[in-house]
């Protein structure tokens, strides 16, 4: 699946924050699986970033402006919100939902 770079910080902060939650076996081992997934896709977008920042770069904004709107492909599985809605007790944010919608599906 593709997203943005912007979108894929996004995706790992939401899932570190779940991942810190009592969920099921099965849905933990998935969000696990994830996080090592993004975890090495975020190692390269932060190199990247450190690039501009320590480069003779003119306009470091508009670089980083271009990093964040790169697409990245994700080899990863959508979570499910039946698996998600589940959960006795689990209260999300919306700000976290918002942030996992690229790789939600709703059935």
């Amino acid at each position: 699946m593709k997203v943005k770079v912007h979108e894929l910080i996004g995706i790992f902060h939401a899932m570190a924050d779940l991942s810190k939650r009592n969920l099921p076996v099965k849905l933990s081992y998935k969000i696990a699986k994830h996080m090592s997934t993004l975890h090495e896709e975020i190692k390269v977008v932060g190199a990247e970033q450190q690039k501009i920042d320590g480069g003779d770069v003119d306009d470091k904004a508009a670089r980083h402006q271009e990093l964040l709107s790169q697409d990245v492909t994700l080899k990863i599985t959508k979570l499910s919100m039946a698996d998600l809605m589940a959960v006795d007790d689990l209260n999300v944010p919306p700000a976290l939902l918002s942030a996992l919608m690229p790789i939600l599906k709703e059935k």
